[in-house]
């Protein structure tokens, strides 16, 4: 017969005995015992008896004290073992959400804020007198200069040109426009609607434009991560060129 005694297994009719401390060492089968986990362990007689530590647990919950129970030496860490992390160790997770395996939901959300941005026309107050030429004049040029900043990186980029922000192509550019700024076409879309917004005297469109200059911002951080993954060289790039969306400025 099977029983413990002072610390080890003995078997009464061969003499033998084994230590307690293999408990650990073997993949136990787990069933419920008055609400508790209890392992099961074979004998020679082929049935099975409960463990020790099971009735020692039974014994605290009896005397109102609650004991957790976990399945001993399969956790990886436990036993020894290395405590490993699924994402890499050192790698770090970015907060900005992908919004979709290219970044699709950064494009609508882009989208949205363009065609508000123009539509903010229908609601501006317009200027008066002196004022007018001059605010059309600064408007007309910021459009302008936010139009050939948008194009030229366009035809720079070629086959590479993507309206999603994971990066697309063998290499990044970086000469032309991107020697001056890493995002140019954003830069562009910017000093675009600033324009829009400066003809057409529209406080709404100069709010819209403001959060649409945020948007960007958050959209090419976002971007970047996707291109310093891709690429390798990238992180250099970005030493070499401090401007993010505006040339000289920003």
């Amino acid at each position: 017969m099977l029983h413990w005694d002072g610390g080890k297994w003995s078997d009464d009719r061969l003499g033998a005995s084994v230590k307690g401390q293999f408990v650990g060492l073997l993949t136990p089968r787990w069933f419920r015992v008055g609400g508790s986990a209890a392992a099961l362990m074979p004998c020679s007689s082929g049935s099975s008896v409960v463990a020790p530590d099971v009735a020692r647990n039974g014994r605290e919950q009896a005397a109102g004290r609650a004991v957790k129970h976990r399945p001993r030496g399969l956790l990886l860490g436990e036993g020894g073992g290395k405590r490993m992390s699924s994402t890499g160790g050192n790698r770090k997770a970015s907060r900005l959400p992908t919004l979709g395996r290219r970044g699709e939901g950064w494009v609508a959300a882009q989208i949205l804020l363009i065609v508000a941005v123009f539509l903010s026309a229908l609601v501006g107050q317009g200027w008066s007198g002196g004022y007018a030429v001059v605010a059309h004049t600064v408007g007309a040029t910021l459009f302008a200069l936010g139009l050939a900043l948008l194009v030229t990186a366009g035809l720079q980029l070629g086959t590479s040109l993507t309206p999603f922000p994971t990066p697309k192509g063998d290499e990044i550019t970086t000469s032309g426009t991107f020697a001056l700024v890493r995002h140019p076409m954003y830069g562009g879309g910017i000093l675009i609607a600033l324009g829009w917004t400066i003809i057409f005297a529209s406080v709404v469109g100069l709010a819209v434009t403001g959060v649409l200059a945020l948007f960007l911002d958050l959209k090419s951080r976002r971007e970047e991560i996707w291109l310093s993954e891709r690429y390798d060289e990238y992180a250099a790039f970005r030493e070499q060129t401090p401007h993010k969306l505006v040339p000289f400025i920003y």
